[in-house]
């Protein structure tokens, strides 16, 4: 193996096996950048005039950098002029004087260790130049764009220091074999230095370690009398494994999250009618005008909105004249599934009413178009064509999640919320004069396209009602009763629109929430309204509903106490129906790694991994238990199955398939990647003998597959029990079936790509939406919509209503409002605390869904100031086993 194949097993077996497939398509540009150093390299062996030789490498570059590697037009050029200075600048500042220069100088070591399971017996290394001075001392020098891993003369881990670099070491211990009379120094360095800024390059090696790194055979043996051999050996043996979200490798290697169906045995029960109390009686009862219904957790409102809905109708009052709002669409898909009506009443969320109200006089406010994320992004990509280019940013990169495009939709979200003169002060060290510039274009086009963001669909239809009384008197009368949930999370402009499309002076008006779990303060949400209420409509009547049926009562008195500190607040104390005789367990110091440990406790008890939530404050800290949990199943078998924070279509396993099918499709076979991806989720353990080459022509060469253009093509619809050969067969009739019209294509693919135990209708059915809506007619066009969904990070999100239960539920406070589960995990207690009442509302809506177990699970030990307080209604479990 070589030396870079020997550090990626260092850091993973997985990713030395990719390495070592050489797979086409994951770093051209960068092997282009390396075949030019060896063209340097070259050049400076053979004595080439300097300039010649530059200009030679230009032509090279210019040819064999593709358009399609980067995102704007003129990018290309811009890699090829950057690339250029990183070299000049080396030949300026590192001459080689008088002596023997030989290029891609090779070595070969033994070696008799193991790593990762992987027996390390030759390791071979390679000095692109190799210099011979007068005085006799050999240096090997290693060039690449950037180091391997974080080599640095100050680094900590021994494995990042200098004279841990792998390559160094094997190109030293090579040398001194091959050189064993003479003086042997080695150097490793880079063209990009870390002090280099997209508005200036820096000078070659402006500090010690910014281009070079070396040392020489007396400097090492002083150190590490033992040699360069034991010394690899010894940092091989204790490698530290790479965390996943470090490796370039980390989306072909990740296990498919396939999502199965539900067994039929986990069918929910028929269920059993419902008791209301007087106060739910009273809510549904309701006749008419305003009604504000204080709701607390676990008192079931859901289930007396619904049932009001169905009194309504049952005393005479048209479904359709009855509109229901809610929160989320995901909640007004379950209101509509609980109403249970096939010619039910209105159900749907504030956006989507103001989008219909905007549609239907299109003629007033012009062409309406709702632009999502990938809309947004694709267009700022075209403007940043043709923009002047901005100051002090990178280009590289652009369309990745953290990278300009995202970073400037923020900033124009700052500057619409903030105005211009804020923002400028806010950011002195942006280019905001340019950035205000690229604003305007992109604000020109945007609107001259038709487009509207998510928020402005409530601003416009706001408007509207206002400035035309008609309208609003014809949206008024469309409506007898107007039901508006979780109303504690509107902002100003929602609730406005919700005054406007009641109708006076009868105001049948239900508003129901909790101000105690109004947590999108982030985002403009408030409890404001609900608060406000009673003056709004003097004529209100006001109901509470404090009787929880979720909670035991010991995890009921605690959350009380732990609310009643806020003053913004309508007063609502909750009474549980039943008890425990358990309080919430306290565990402070918890070590996440142990969260195995502590599930596998957990379901020792009686429990199902699907009556556990783990609910967090951010998503950063659910993916680190879900990268843990990932890792513990591969290296102990101790596999807990668990559902991540959130659910993306672009990211979805049946998608990834379909996009993978369509870039072999539209790109062709010699497309590495999505190929590798597809054998692998089919079974298949995939090699390539010969690197040049791609995986698909290097099987069809070794003759273990049938090429797809050849006669023996039709084999492939014949049964076969080889794996691999099984499954080039499912690719190649899948890709038959892609020439069938889209729609049919479709039903056909999802019969021969996935089982019948995968969950494949919610994604079909957003493919058959986007089908539509963007009225696509060929494999090109879905790939083009497809593939812009997954370079852009798409916020689309799936439920997968039909998937097993039976995984541990892993939920930030905000998505799990709304749920209840018989165990809830509260993980990093101390993070709730900034200080203000919304944390603390926030922490209130998290132990609200526990229904009989509640865990508080301390990091940092003394640090949550909420724990001191709920000191009387908490027990406190000092667990040794889960501290470190």
């Amino acid at each position: 193996m070589t030396s870079k194949e020997l550090i990626a097993l260092m850091g993973c077996s997985r990713m030395y096996r990719l390495r070592s497939l050489s797979l086409k398509g994951q770093t051209e540009k960068n092997l282009c950048f390396h075949a030019a150093l060896r063209m340097l390299a070259k050049g400076m062996a053979e004595g080439t005039e300097r300039q010649a030789l530059l200009q030679g490498i230009k032509r090279f570059l210019e040819s064999a950098y593709r358009e399609e590697w980067f995102c704007l037009d003129w990018q290309k050029d811009k890699a090829v002029s950057r690339d250029m200075g990183y070299l000049a600048r080396f030949l300026s500042a590192y001459p080689v004087g008088a002596g023997k220069v030989i290029a891609d100088y090779p070595v070969e070591i033994g070696l008799s260790c193991e790593c990762n399971g992987v027996a390390v017996d030759r390791v071979q290394g390679k000095a692109t130049i190799l210099y011979e001075d007068k005085g006799g001392m050999v240096t090997g020098i290693i060039l690449c764009r950037r180091f391997e891993r974080p080599y640095s003369y100050y680094a900590r881990k021994e494995e990042n220091k200098v004279m841990g670099s792998v390559e160094l070491l094997v190109l030293l211990e090579g040398l001194t074999q091959r050189f064993p009379d003479r003086k042997v120094r080695v150097q490793m360095i880079r063209m990009v230095s870390p002090a280099d800024t997209p508005d200036r390059m820096a000078a070659f090696e402006e500090k010690r370690g910014n281009n070079i790194i070396g040392f020489s055979g007396d400097e090492f043996r002083a150190l590490y009398p033992q040699g360069a051999a034991r010394r690899l050996c010894s940092l091989v043996e204790n490698a530290e494994l790479m965390g996943c979200s470090d490796c370039m490798y980390g989306e072909m290697c990740r296990k498919p999250n396939i999502m199965y169906r539900k067994n039929q045995k986990d069918v929910p029960a028929a269920v059993k009618p419902v008791t209301f109390s007087k106060e739910q009686k009273e809510v549904i009862g309701h006749g008419k005008g305003p009604l504000r219904v204080c709701a607390g957790p676990g008192s079931g409102k859901t289930a007396v909105l619904v049932e009001r809905v169905r009194h309504l109708i049952g005393n005479g009052v048209q479904p359709e004249r009855i509109l229901a709002i809610t929160f989320t669409k995901k909640a007004a898909q379950e209101m509509e599934e609980r109403i249970g009506m096939k010619e039910g009443p209105v159900v749907c969320t504030l956006h989507s009413l103001a989008f219909r109200i905007l549609t239907e006089h299109e003629y007033l406010v012009g062409t309406i178009r709702l632009a999502g994320v990938v809309d947004q992004k694709s267009l700022l990509l075209k403007i940043l064509n043709h923009a002047p280019l901005l100051e002090g940013v990178s280009y590289e990169g652009i369309t990745m999640k953290y990278g300009l495009i995202s970073t400037l939709l923020k900033d124009f979200e700052y500057i619409d919320r903030h105005g211009k003169d804020n923002f400028v002060i806010a950011f002195p060290k942006k280019d905001t004069g340019g950035i205000l510039h690229v604003k305007e274009l992109y604000d020109a086009a945007f609107h001259e396209m038709g487009y509207i963001t998510y928020d402005e669909q409530i601003t416009m239809a706001v408007g509207l009602l206002k400035e035309r009384p008609g309208i609003r008197e014809a949206v008024q009368e469309s409506y007898d009763y107007v039901m508006v949930d979780e109303v504690q999370d509107l902002d100003t402009c929602q609730a406005e629109l919700v005054g406007l499309i009641v109708r006076p002076p009868e105001n049948n008006l239900m508003i129901c929430g909790d101000a105690d779990q109004s947590i999108y303060e982030f985002r403009g949400g408030s409890n404001r309204y609900m608060l406000d209420f009673p003056g709004i409509y003097p004529e209100a009547k006001d109901i509470w509903l404090q009787k929880n049926y979720r909670s035991s009562d010991e995890i009921v008195k605690m959350a009380n106490r732990m609310i009643a500190v806020n003053r913004d607040r309508v007063e609502v104390e909750m009474h549980s129906c039943y008890r425990t005789g358990f309080k919430p367990v306290h565990i402070p110091g918890f070590c996440m790694k142990r969260f195995p440990e502590l599930i596998r406790e957990i379901c020792s008890k009686g429990y199902r991994y699907g009556d556990i939530a783990v609910i967090a404050r951010t998503n950063k800290e659910l993916n680190g238990l879900c990268e843990i949990m990932s890792r513990r199943a591969g290296e102990s078998g101790m596999a807990v199955p668990f559902s991540r924070p959130k659910y993306y279509l672009c990211q979805d396993f049946v998608f990834r398939t379909l996009l993978d099918l369509l870039e072999l499709m539209v790109r062709g076979m010699q497309q590495d990647m999505p190929l590798c991806r597809l054998l692998t989720a089919m079974g298949c353990d995939v090699d390539k003998v010969d690197r040049r080459c791609s995986i698909y022509q290097d099987h069809v060469s070794r003759g273990i597959i049938y090429a797809f253009d050849s006669s023996e093509a039709g084999l492939y619809y014949l049964p076969t029990k080889e794996t691999l050969l099984n499954a080039y067969g499912t690719i190649y009739r899948a890709m038959q079936k892609m020439c069938l019209p889209l729609w049919q294509a479709l039903d056909g693919l999802e019969k021969e790509l996935f089982s019948e135990d995968v969950c494949t209708k919610e994604v079909f059915g957003r493919l058959r939406e986007i089908i539509r809506d963007k009225k696509i007619h060929s494999c090109g066009q879905l790939y083009e919509v497809m593939d812009a969904m997954r370079m852009f990070g798409d916020d689309s999100r799936v439920y997968y209503s039909d998937a097993d239960g039976d995984r541990v539920h892993m939920l930030t406070a905000h998505d799990s409002k709304g749920k209840e589960f018989p165990v809830v995990i509260l993980y990093g207690i101390e993070d709730f605390e900034d200080g203000n009442e919304e944390d603390r509302r926030t922490l209130y809506v998290a132990v609200t869904r526990a229904r009989k177990v509640l865990f508080l699970l301390e990091r940092y030990p003394g640090k949550s100031s909420f724990l001191r307080e709920m000191s009387e209604c908490i027990s406190i479990n000092r667990r040794e086993r889960y501290e470190n």
